[in-house]
């Protein structure tokens, strides 16, 4: 339990001060806060959220493609436990 206590503090840092963790570039920022002064805003802000999801969908594909035969195999483990119970 002790290896923990630093783990679970740098989390707890990270959860209480969120400040420190500015994830927008500089770029969608300045997209973000011309396109609020617009009248299309909206449009803006609609493709910006659609280009942050589309970067954030791409590494999860690529790891449930590297990983497949694992999950596969992890699901047809699952499928035969409750078939047994």
């Amino acid at each position: 339990m002790k290896k923990y206590i630093p783990l679970l503090l740098i989390i707890a840092v990270f959860i209480l001060l969120p400040q420190f963790a500015d994830a927008q570039c500089s770029m969608c920022r300045k997209v973000a806060s011309d396109g609020a002064n617009k009248t299309t805003g909206a449009n803006v802000s609609q493709n910006l959220n659609s280009a942050i999801l589309y970067l954030m969908a791409v590494p999860y594909f690529s790891l449930l493609f590297i990983f497949r035969k694992q999950i596969a195999g992890l699901y047809r483990q699952w499928k035969n436990s409750k078939k047994m119970a």
